[in-house]
């Protein structure tokens, strides 16, 4: 519903994408896994190029490949 508080959605990226999520506003967090090591706190960014924090917040756009939303992660 319009301007309700929605859920956490937990997703593995594989190849750069997340497919089939709902059109919203979303705050991005991000961790490395590695096997056997403790999960790295990844910082985030929105779109390329912009200053990276602990979380991003963004919308979805439309653009010529459809409604997409990105961003852009570091390790620290």
């Amino acid at each position: 519903m319009e301007g309700s508080p929605g859920k956490p959605i937990t997703r593995t990226v594989e190849g750069g994408r997340i497919e089939d999520v709902p059109v919203s506003r979303y705050r991005a967090t991000a961790r490395l896994l590695r096997a056997g090591q403790t999960p790295l706190p990844v910082l985030v960014s929105v779109g390329q190029g912009g200053s990276y924090a602990p979380s991003a917040t963004a919308d979805f756009e439309k653009s010529s490949s459809g409604t997409t939303m990105e961003f852009t992660a570091k390790a620290p």
